[in-house]
């Protein structure tokens, strides 16, 4: 004789069942979201450092032609998915994104010899930077 199961037991079955597979999509959406973040704290590390190269290597071309002059470049419009303010000061250069993230670098010394100023944000899409004399302004 076979036994037959009864209608409670496939219903509890099917909700025991359903409730596992929840329980696996949950977890794999907690772990990749983990991961998602920390990818995009580390690209925004890289992207903060590499636009500080790009500021340093063209405030460094400006003072080798050792003439007046102006080079216009161009920023990227976020940095890790937030807007940030760049700016050049006595320090050389500091970049703060809208999450408090930091870069601050030195320009290869031309700090202590130059006189650094002026700030934009990445919403301007372009900024110039000038030489005059002893002077070199970030701007728009």
């Amino acid at each position: 004789m076979i036994k037959k199961r009864k209608g409670q037991y496939l219903v509890v079955e099917e909700i025991i069942l359903f409730s596992l597979g929840l329980i696996i999509a949950f977890s794999f959406l907690a772990v990749f979201q983990v991961f998602e973040k920390e990818a995009k704290n580390q690209t925004g590390d890289e992207q903060l450092r590499i636009l500080g190269q790009i500021v340093s290597s063209n405030i460094l071309e400006l003072v080798e032609t050792n003439t007046t002059g102006k080079i216009e470049f161009s920023l990227p419009p976020s940095i890790g998915g937030n807007e940030y303010l760049l700016k050049l000061n006595s320090k050389g250069i500091f970049i703060q994104t809208k999450n408090n993230k930091t870069y601050i670098s030195s320009v290869f010394g031309l700090e202590n010899k130059y006189n650094l100023q002026g700030s934009v944000e990445s919403t301007v899409k372009k900024a110039t930077l000038s030489l005059k004399g002893e002077q070199i302004t970030l701007e728009i």
